[in-house]
């Protein structure tokens, strides 16, 4: 099977609704370990989808836990989870965060494994129903 992950991405990107969630405000600054870009890109480069949603776009890695809450696990693997923040739906903000960069989710991991499955098992509706202009 020859899978187009753009195609698959962008058809992904159009199924998630814009009236999900309204656009995250701007994320509070801190001060980022010098080891920060290293573990950052390591992690993406191991975990290159969105845990909730599937997508490859606009990732941000998560900190379950987060850094400011706890400095000690700014670099701990065990303590990140690649999000979205993708315009149409904020996995970070929302999943990440409940809607509020001071909050945390600490049930972001099961939140974000039963997401994806649903997005993975949504039912579409049989080719002949599909307009002729075809999916997106």
């Amino acid at each position: 099977m020859n899978l187009d992950l753009s195609r698959l991405n962008s058809i992904i990107v159009s199924a998630i609704p814009c009236a999900i969630a309204p656009a995250a405000p701007s994320k509070p600054a801190h001060r980022r370990s010098d080891q920060w870009p290293s573990t950052r890109a390591a992690h993406l480069k191991a975990h290159p989808f969105c845990a909730a949603t599937g997508l490859m776009t606009e990732l941000e890695v998560h900190h379950i836990i987060p850094f400011a809450w706890d400095p000690e696990l700014e670099l701990d693997p065990d303590n990140l989870i690649t999000l979205t923040e993708h315009a149409s739906f904020n996995a970070h903000f929302w999943l990440g965060h409940l809607g509020d960069w001071r909050s945390r989710n600490p049930d972001v991991v099961t939140d974000a494994v039963r997401m994806l499955e649903k997005i993975r098992k949504r039912g579409y509706p049989p080719l002949t129903m599909v307009p002729k202009k075809g999916l997106p």
